[in-house]
């Protein structure tokens, strides 16, 4: 898999799931927050999050290729 991918993976897992203060972000009780917000944070905090790399983590994903590291689709 693409290395930046990975990168955006464990980036998405840090502050969505571990430590969302690293950005500045606060999830709601539910544990969720707006896309606006996450990418605004983020580019804020040098980690940009361009509409590419979303469409590109998004197909990945949802092929398993991020989750299983094999792509399925």
């Amino acid at each position: 898999m693409n290395k930046q991918l990975v990168s955006f993976s464990k980036f998405l897992s840090l502050v969505l799931r571990h430590q969302p203060e690293v950005i500045g972000i606060q999830l709601d009780a539910e544990g969720w927050l707006s896309m606006d917000e996450l990418i605004e944070n983020s580019k804020q905090r040098g980690t940009p999050i361009t509409r590419e790399l979303r469409h590109e983590f998004v197909v990945a994903y949802c092929c398993g290729e991020v989750v299983r590291g094999a792509r399925s689709c």
